[in-house]
């Protein structure tokens, strides 16, 4: 039975889209949204100003990568319902989602091409994961500095 990889392929194009465009906008202040823009001084309004911000550009992140998310739930323990050789857990998909397309397409014995393109995605959306967790850290770091200058 031919199982349709749609939601695998909508699940990889937004996670790694949303973790490359998020970290960025952090990483070089977007307008600035995420920082106080001026080298000189600013009030707490001016950062907490910047705080709910970034708390809703977060939020925003966070709805784009958990829909396909879901997406990929589905894909699991409904289009994959039933084959043989695959069990994959609600944890295993939340600790490592780009072993999932590529699980799925090893257990589905599909063409070369494909495996080979869900290894590269899982790559990418390894290392686009990493990128958006070194974005929060980034961020975290420098709002507690620019807080501390506060004082």
């Amino acid at each position: 039975m031919k199982r349709n990889p749609i939601l695998v392929y909508i699940f990889e194009c937004s996670n790694i889209l949303a973790c490359v465009v998020f970290p960025c906008m952090i990483f070089f202040n977007a307008g600035g949204w995420f920082f106080p823009n001026n080298t000189g001084m600013y009030s707490g309004l001016e950062l907490l100003d910047c705080m709910k911000t970034t708390v809703i550009a977060a939020l925003i992140f966070a709805i784009v990568v958990a829909i396909p998310l879901l997406l990929l739930f589905v894909d699991c323990f409904v289009i994959m319902k039933g084959v043989k050789g695959f069990k994959v857990t609600i944890l295993s998909i939340l600790s490592a989602p780009a072993s999932y397309p590529v699980a799925r397409t090893l257990v589905l014995n599909e063409e070369k091409h494909k495996q080979k393109f869900h290894i590269i995605a899982g790559g990418c959306i390894f290392a686009s994961n990493c990128l958006a967790i070194a974005g929060f850290v980034y961020y975290i770091i420098r709002i507690v500095i620019a807080s501390l200058a506060i004082f």
